[in-house]
């Protein structure tokens, strides 16, 4: 991100973007058992901070998370934290 701010049409602000585009991400958000209004709430967060990115929710267990996420093929891109 750019260590300048500009304003959303909201009147919230933000960083401007560095890049033209930036890779995939997965945001996670888990519960065993979650409100519709937490699912809401995660899911106007989310797409309030990122933006071009479409939020799915997975409502599973969190044993068949960890079983779906295993069977993802997940890179990394750049480097270390």
């Amino acid at each position: 991100m750019l260590p300048f701010f500009e304003t959303r049409p909201d009147g919230s602000t933000m960083h401007p973007p560095r890049y033209d585009s930036y890779p995939s991400q997965i945001i996670i958000g888990y519960r065993d058992e979650i409100s519709d209004e937490d699912k809401q709430l995660f899911i106007d967060v989310t797409e309030k901070h990122r933006r071009n990115i479409e939020v799915l929710v997975y409502q599973e267990p969190t044993e068949n998370t960890i079983m779906a996420l295993n069977k993802m093929k997940l890179g990394r891109v750049g480097g270390l934290l």
